[in-house]
This record gives C-alpha cells, structure tokens and sequence, in this order.
C-alpha cells in the first residue's frame, strides 16, 4: 500500500502561515508589555505626587501651629517673637519653647 505525500508547495505555504502567526504574536505581546510598561510608570508618578502632595500638607500645618504659638506668646520687649524655637517643628511637636494648648 502507498501512502499518501502531499505537494511540496502546501508544506512551504504553511511554514509561511507559521511565520506569519509568529510575527503577529510577536507584536501583539510587543504592544500589551508597552502598554502594561506606561501603566506602572504612570501608577508611580501618581504615587509619588501623593507622597509630595501629603508631605507639602505637613510642611504647611507645621508652619501654621509654628505661626500660632508665636502669635500666643505674644510679642517680645523689642519687636520680635519671644522664645522662637531655632526648628518651626519644635512648636508642632510642644517641645520648650512652643506652645500647644
């Protein structure tokens, strides 16, 4: 009995289609990994705008209890604050100095 050989020129059609498919799949992987690269660098610059956005918030309600106290105490006996403490925060955090009633 003989079997059956089919043409030559279906075997090189098909190992055409193979690297047709192969180059799509390529290229669709190619995309998606950009695609998916651009989303977590944006996901850290919105964290980080986070962080600074919070940190600027501490910064400026530490001034803001700084410039508190200093109004409480009231002023010194030539023009200036009485008892300024040397760091802004040392007013926030009621240490000597700074006055957190």
């Amino acid at each position: 009995m003989r079997t059956f050989t089919p043409p030559s020129f279906v075997h090189q059609r098909q190992k055409g289609v193979v690297l047709i498919m192969a180059l799509v799949a390529m290229g669709v992987i190619a995309v998606t990994s950009a695609l998916a690269i651009r989303n977590v660098t944006l996901n850290d610059r919105i964290g980080n705008n986070i962080r600074v956005q919070q940190l600027t918030m501490h910064a400026a309600e530490v001034a803001l209890r700084w410039c508190e106290a200093d109004v409480l105490r009231g002023p010194a006996a030539v023009g200036g604050s009485a008892n300024v403490p040397v760091d802004p925060t040392e007013a926030a955090l009621g240490a000597p100095g700074g006055s957190n009633e």
